[in-house]
């Protein structure tokens, strides 16, 4: 395993979501090749990554989420629910160049 990384908000902070997109602050919990710095992770080395996510609210929302890369919305990586929801989860594989 070359890279790895787990990262979290459960801090119970109000975080405001606003139409357009927000980003989520995180914290490192555990990590080897990749580093955080409050919105953004990035990886090291270039290589093919599992990415997972989930994102829980303390009441349903009618959102959707996803992760970016560079700036772009990452293929396979949103979660558009069709109804509110408290919990949106995704996993996805994909291919990150080095400093992603």
């Amino acid at each position: 395993l070359l890279s790895y990384g787990g990262f979290a908000n459960d801090t119970g902070s109000v975080i405001a979501i606003v139409l357009g997109g927000t980003s989520l602050p995180l914290t490192t919990t555990a990590a080897s090749g990749v580093g955080v710095s409050s919105t953004t992770v990035t990886v090291t080395d270039a290589g093919t990554y599992r990415l997972s996510y989930c994102v829980r609210t303390t009441s349903a929302l009618f959102a959707s989420t996803r992760l970016l890369v560079n700036g772009s919305a990452l293929t396979g990586s949103a979660v558009e629910p069709s109804t509110s929801t408290p919990v949106w989860c995704r996993a996805t594989i994909t291919a990150l160049p080095a400093n992603a």
